[in-house]
């Protein structure tokens, strides 16, 4: 039975992944380097912790994850500064009907709470979420359970009961892993293709209903 609904917020409550890239790209001029859409999306639902590491070790790059993870969120900066937030088709009309109905709502993302805070309150939505987490919560990234399970805690929900709002391959694994039913997003802008476990996909949030996060659990 469903009883609170966890979402990922990147990608799925606001397209932030083409801005993310942009900063990432930016970032990675200032060394000479680049990467290409392809290994970005490896790390889409990934820390940023995890992307950096991986990434200075794949290019040789004499510097830091903490000097990357903050140049990169001061380049990001510049980046909302130009372009602002946008949200997902959708989202916020989902987000919307579940607290109407009175269903307990969070957030489980990767970025850091800062980053979650402002977005929810520029959408208009942080009045609606009972709980926000982050990677910065949890020893381990997704595909690992940990970052749901823990919002799940916070609401004070089993598990079993929450259903998971996910666009990236490796959060659709962990919420699954986690226990949870999963509506998964594969956003045809991206070329995301289905994510198997899940227990439904959709390819705009426009077509999500709270009916349809109830049948997950059918």
């Amino acid at each position: 039975m469903l009883k609170a609904v966890i979402f990922d917020m990147d990608g799925v409550i606001v397209d932030s992944e083409p801005g993310y890239y942009t900063a990432l790209l930016r970032l990675l001029d200032e060394f000479d380097e680049y990467v290409d859409e392809e290994y970005n999306a490896r790390y889409f639902g990934t820390t940023m912790e995890k992307l950096f590491t991986d990434t200075i070790e794949y290019l040789n790059l004499d510097t830091t994850v903490d000097y990357c993870n903050r140049r990169f969120f001061e380049i990001y900066e510049e980046v909302i500064q130009e372009d602002g937030f946008t949200p997902i088709k959708g989202a916020i009309e989902l987000i919307r009907e579940i607290h109407e109905a009175g269903i307990p709502l969070a957030v489980a993302s990767s970025s850091p709470m800062d980053h979650i805070i402002r977005i929810t309150e520029d959408l208009g939505v942080s009045d609606y979420f009972h709980a926000l987490v982050t990677g910065e919560d949890c020893e381990n990234s997704k595909p690992d359970p940990e970052i749901f399970l823990t919002a799940a805690e916070k609401l004070g929900v089993d598990p079993k009961n929450c259903a998971v709002v996910e666009d990236s391959v490796n959060g659709v694994l962990a919420g699954s892993r986690a226990g949870m039913k999963v509506l998964g997003f594969s956003n045809p802008e991206y070329g995301k293709p289905a994510h198997e476990p899940a227990q439904k996909v959709v390819h705009s949030l426009e077509e999500a209903d709270l009916g349809t996060l109830q049948s997950l659990f059918n």
